[in-house]
């Protein structure tokens, strides 16, 4: 298909339709791309994002401000005659905190900084920000503060009452020039020193360009997210600014800014690798009215503080492969959830010994005369606010073995299989970034053709004409990108 149905367009637009809400998975930005003829660039795809766009396939424990599932893909591996296990499954593992009204309500600071100078001169934005502000002052608690400041000012504009909100709107200073990371994070330092409490603080930074895609500036950017997290303070990051409709990149006649106003487009795999270790959120609005309610969900999850400090380790027996590396998350908002699915192989052959280590060797010939295979160990803990103490699960994994084929494809957990599935179209999207470089051998074309295409009947076979938005969406895109594949094959040497 050419173009997207007005729905489904809608859907990549509205970042809030996403059932997570947190990080920006770059979802957009593959069917921009492709409606301009192109492919995505690899850092404006976050494939850790994508899956969580999804809904969560659990419920919730209600008594728990954390649910936590840790599941293999099959619970049973077939034995062969030759004593060998060779296995190849999927580890899932997922967090879903509870609802909002587990929750206490804390007093907070709350700061939106402008940084792009071109916003101010935005008529509709303004109002927004005269909207939002007055509503958060009339649920603010005085205690807290409520500012906002631009580059231009000398430091934060304190919203005391709501009668004051657009007076001080109104005399916001634009930027005369956009001053260099490095400044901008000084200056946010200094204003900070003056809040007179040490309650949680949030800076909301909204920008219409990506201070993330230059590596010396993203090392600047994390050293300081480090630090400020350190003091209690988070960040969350909206980009602002409708997407542009450039056409057909590849048409010579495309103007040269135009072609760089693509280019520019965020790289949420570096902003969201930076919010999840040191808290906050990453959104992207075209609109005022999208503006609006972002801050609006941002603020009203800040204030009902959930969850922090979640830590995800992963232990394996030395016939798991390959190694998992631990996770880190600064915190979750209330109605958040996190999944990660991770791509295991078990192989292990009896009689196998290890010189340099006996313990092993036992282990294994239990393995063989019990039927039940080790795995290894999850353990999760996080800091529970409303417990006010570290909390830590630990979930032990294990596989039985059998030789029964009908019991082997009884064990096998079709909800993870699913979202294996889903994983994979974040990550051919944003494979697909290597075919922004026309000069690559034609065989590469076929295979991800072949691959996009068994990516759309596998998502297909999924929904099975149920209403799914987001796999709808995903069909969409895939079968755009599928189409450029296949007239770049019809332009290769072999159609000649």
């Amino acid at each position: 298909m050419k173009f997207l149905t007005p729905f489904l367009v809608m859907i990549f637009c509205c970042s809030n339709l996403f059932s997570a809400g947190q990080a920006e998975s770059g979802r957009s930005a593959s069917y921009n791309a492709a409606e301009t003829n192109q492919f995505a660039e690899s850092s404006q795809i976050d494939t850790a994002a994508a899956i969580n766009d999804y809904d969560f396939p659990y419920e919730i424990n209600p008594q728990e401000d954390v649910s936590v599932f840790v599941q293999l893909e099959k619970n049973r591996t077939l034995k062969t005659e030759n004593n060998l296990f060779n296995e190849n499954l999927n580890l899932f593992i997922g967090l879903r905190v509870n609802e909002k009204n587990f929750f206490a309500k804390e007093t907070v600071n709350y700061i939106i900084f402008l940084q792009s100078p071109e916003l101010l001169r935005d008529d509709g934005l303004k109002n927004s920000l005269i909207d939002v502000l007055t509503e958060l002052r009339r649920s603010q608690p005085a205690e807290g503060v409520l500012g906002i400041f631009t580059e231009e000012d000398t430091g934060i504009k304190e919203i005391s009452s709501v009668s004051s909100v657009r007076n001080i709107i109104s005399e916001l200073k634009e930027s005369k020039k956009q001053s260099t990371t490095s400044a901008i994070i000084d200056r946010i330092i200094n204003y900070r020193s003056g809040v007179p409490n040490d309650f949680l603080t949030r800076i909301v930074w909204i920008s219409n360009s990506d201070p993330f895609k230059d590596a010396g500036e993203r090392q600047m950017i994390n050293f300081f997210m480090e630090l400020s997290s350190q003091n209690n303070i988070s960040f969350s990051y909206l980009i602002y600014g409708e997407t542009p409709d450039y056409g057909n990149l590849n048409d010579r006649r495309v103007l040269r800014r135009e072609r760089k106003r693509y280019n520019d487009m965020p790289n949420w795999e570096a902003i969201n690798s930076a919010l999840v270790k040191y808290g906050g959120n990453s959104y992207f609005a075209q609109s005022p009215s999208e503006l609006k309610e972002i801050i609006t969900d941002d603020y009203n999850k800040f204030i009902y503080p959930a969850v922090r400090d979640i830590k995800i380790s992963v232990i394996l027996k030395p016939w798991i492969s390959p190694r998992i590396n631990n996770a880190e998350i600064k915190n979750m908002d209330y109605d958040e959830h996190r999944m990660f699915l991770h791509p295991i192989t078990l192989k292990l052959q009896y009689p196998q010994t290890n010189r340099n280590n006996p313990e092993e060797n036992d282990e294994i010939k239990e393995i063989f005369e019990t039927g039940i295979i080790p795995i290894g160990m999850c353990i999760i803990q996080y800091y529970s606010l409303n417990e006010e103490k570290t909390v830590y699960k630990t979930f032990p994994l294990e596989i039985a073995s059998t030789d029964d084929y009908g019991e082997y494809a009884a064990g096998m957990n079709t909800v993870i299989q699913d979202y294996a599935v889903l994983q994979k179209t974040g990550e051919i999207l944003k494979q697909l970034s290597y075919f922004r470089n026309r000069n690559i051998q034609t065989d590469a074309y076929f295979n991800m053709a072949l691959r996009v295409n068994q990516q759309i009947r596998d998502l297909e076979k999924i929904y099975n004409g149920q209403s799914n938005q987001i796999i709808e969406s995903d069909v969409e895109v895939l079968e755009m990108n599928l189409n450029l594949l296949l007239e770049q094959i019809r332009k290769s040497e072999y159609m000649k």
